[in-house]
């Protein structure tokens, strides 16, 4: 299931890691 909001959330984030973090605290919940 992909979440095109999600996707527009994390467009914007340049830093990988940051992003990595993000889309892990997104895949736990």
């Amino acid at each position: 299931q992909s979440d095109p909001n999600f996707a527009d959330k994390i467009r914007h984030i340049r830093d990988p890691k940051n992003r990595m973090a993000v889309v892990w605290a997104h895949c736990k919940t």
